[in-house]
């Protein structure tokens, strides 16, 4: 029984249908930010390599800025009244991963775990909160402009 719990990877983040905004490009692309932070986690908890470990962080770093990119535009599109302060909080997440890479490769291995927190709590409040809210918005305004109503 020990075996298998050792050999078990641990999960920092746990997709579920309450994360579901309703706009399946971006739930595609939440789900596959998910992985890639569970990926980032499970190289930290396995204490891989410094350069694993930045990989992985450089991965969920490049891949929010691309998801981030295409929600962006869907909110551009259907002219979200909150575009603006949600890519603000878009270009905090980027900045704060870069300040924490930035700590962890100066040698400061303490920040492991407020990485973790940082990222788990981020993801989870802004899907949770504004990303719900921009995708029950979303889902109305392009089912208007399909039906042509603006």
């Amino acid at each position: 029984m020990s075996a298998q719990i050792v050999n078990q990877t641990i999960r920092l983040l746990e997709w579920n249908e309450s994360f579901r905004i309703g706009v399946d490009k971006v739930d595609e692309q939440h789900q596959r930010l998910f992985a890639i932070a569970n990926r980032f986690f499970d190289e930290v908890a396995k204490g891989e390599s410094c350069k694993t470990v930045y990989d992985a962080l450089d991965q969920l770093r490049d891949y929010a800025t691309e998801h981030f990119a295409d929600e962006e535009a869907l909110m551009s599109v259907t002219r979200f009244p909150y575009f603006e302060q949600h890519q603000a909080a878009h270009q905090q997440f980027t900045d704060e991963v870069q300040r924490l890479r930035r700590e962890l490769f100066q040698g400061n291995q303490d920040l492991s775990l407020e990485l973790l927190a940082f990222l788990r709590n981020w993801l989870v409040e802004h899907i949770l909160g504004s990303d719900k809210y921009a995708g029950n918005y979303i889902q109305e305004r392009l089912g208007n402009l399909a039906n042509g109503r603006r």
